[in-house]
């Protein structure tokens, strides 16, 4: 969990469109939040 802040807001259906587009960093963790999906996760 090394975005506690972005915990939240994951769990809330974001836009995948301008939001993306217009916050790079954002695209990096929904990447991460797929990743999360798997066992990995709870390793992490």
């Amino acid at each position: 969990v090394n975005h506690p802040p972005l915990r939240p807001s994951a769990n809330e259906p974001l836009p995948l469109g301008p939001p993306i587009n217009s916050l790079p960093s954002m695209n990096i963790v929904i990447a991460s939040n797929r990743r999360s999906e798997g066992p990995s996760y709870h390793h992490h």
